[in-house]
């Protein structure tokens, strides 16, 4: 129904297009003879997931190191003390009043020489007001107070020079 014939044109629109004023029979006979725009090829645009932001480098790092617990310093299989084989990283904004910095966070990794079926353990991460965030606890209760407490409205906060 609504395919290219349903585009056709006429004999009656033809003939009004021969009435218009701005158009002339030679412009639209000129029009028909040009040879078709080429068409753009359909071009596939793979969207690459942007992943986590990385906070910027030239705040200044404090690292904090949180160690195994006993239990996870000792293989459960033999009962060898286990070695630290890395860390596992990550990193949060936080802020102390009117200075921002990033704190990285290493958790020791252990495992054990002689028992590889064990696996490797971790530290546990201390618990967070919102899990998995790029804020740390006190970026969030500064934010908190500074909106309820401050009477300081959210786009004040982030520092948006349009209101």
């Amino acid at each position: 129904m609504y395919g290219p014939g349903s585009e056709k044109l006429t004999n009656e629109q033809l003939e009004l297009l021969e009435l218009e004023p701005g158009v002339s029979t030679a412009e639209v006979q000129a029009e028909s003879a040009r040879e078709p725009v080429p068409g753009r090829a359909a071009e596939k645009r793979v969207h690459q997931h942007p992943g986590r932001q990385a906070l910027p480098a030239e705040l200044p790092r404090v690292e904090r190191v949180i160690a195994c617990t006993a239990e996870q310093c000792v293989c459960g299989g033999c009962g060898r003390e286990t070695t630290v084989i890395g860390y596992e990283e990550s990193e949060q904004l936080d802020v102390e009043p009117a200075k921002y910095f990033v704190v990285v966070t290493k958790r020791e990794k252990r495992a054990c020489k002689s028992c590889e079926e064990r696996g490797v353990q971790a530290a546990p991460l201390p618990p967070r007001i919102i899990e998995k965030s790029l804020v740390s606890d006190r970026v969030v209760i500064d934010t908190v107070v500074s909106k309820y407490a401050d009477h300081c409205p959210l786009y004040r906060q982030s520092g948006d020079s349009r209101a």
